[in-house]
């Protein structure tokens, strides 16, 4: 969830145009289409604005020839994986999307650039901003769920170490992806050493090896699921056999 403020600099487009009227000109088009702006005098302002937070940028392509765009370039490089901001670039009056400057060239190595031909239509000008709002606008979507299955997981994990049982958790394909602290004391194996599908090597004995995975991708398959599964585990540093009953939880097809 977004609070209003973050809300406000998520759906606000910068503008970056220096030369005579155009910012001025360019932020009333897009207040009369209902889209907030804000007006960047200079290219380190944009740059100040974008790591703040923005919907998307329109800039004159004028604006960027002959200036040192390095820190705009890799800004763009390292954005997070969820993230591709949309910048619209209008060029240059009689140029063309084909006839490219070199700063635009550099940016459009790793940017997600829109090139609009001016002189540019208010429709048309306002119709590209509208969608690329709405393109950064998903792209927030997948950054709050990222955020929201992050912090899930951090109380999933809480509550498991709390635990006495021994925990852990897999993929759908049955791929074990966390092992709780009391899991890693109990074999006395690094959870790192244990992932995937190493853990059948690591910990069950090797008799009971192959009966243990073939059930255990049995209870991972929705149409087959397993009631129980006793075995022996081996323990380190000091080598004990033990025996494990394992109930597999959790939805069919679903990490249990």
């Amino acid at each position: 969830m977004t609070h209003m403020g973050e809300a406000a600099f998520r759906s606000r487009v910068l503008i970056l145009a220096p030369v005579g009227r155009d910012a001025a000109l360019t932020g009333s088009v897009l207040d009369r289409g209902g889209v907030e702006s804000v007006v960047c005098s200079e290219l380190h302002e944009l740059q100040r604005n974008l790591v703040e937070g923005a919907g998307a940028a329109v800039v004159t392509e004028e604006a960027l020839i002959g200036q040192d765009i390095s820190g705009l370039v890799e800004w763009v490089a390292h954005q997070p994986s969820w993230s591709d901001f949309p910048f619209i670039i209008l060029l240059e009056p009689g140029a063309s999307a084909e006839a490219c400057s070199q700063e635009r060239d550099a940016l459009q190595q790793s940017g997600n650039l829109n090139l609009l031909e001016r002189p540019v239509g208010t429709a048309t000008l306002v119709s590209a901003v509208r969608a690329a709002l709405r393109a950064r606008w998903r792209q927030y979507e997948v950054h709050d769920a990222l955020e929201a299955l992050t912090a899930s997981e951090r109380r999933y994990r809480t509550l498991a170490e709390a635990l006495p049982q021994l925990v852990w958790t897999s993929q759908p394909d049955g791929q074990r992806d966390y092992f709780s602290r009391q899991w890693v004391e109990y074999t006395g194996i690094p959870e790192e050493e244990q992932l995937r599908f190493a853990w059948l090597d690591k910990v069950v004995h090797p008799q009971d090896r192959e009966r243990v995975r073939e059930r255990w991708m049995a209870a991972v398959t929705p149409a087959l699921r397993v009631i129980d599964n006793p075995s022996r585990t081996m323990t380190s540093p000091e080598p004990k056999v033990r025996l494990l009953i394992a109930a597999p939880s959790g939805a069919p097809g679903r990490p249990g």
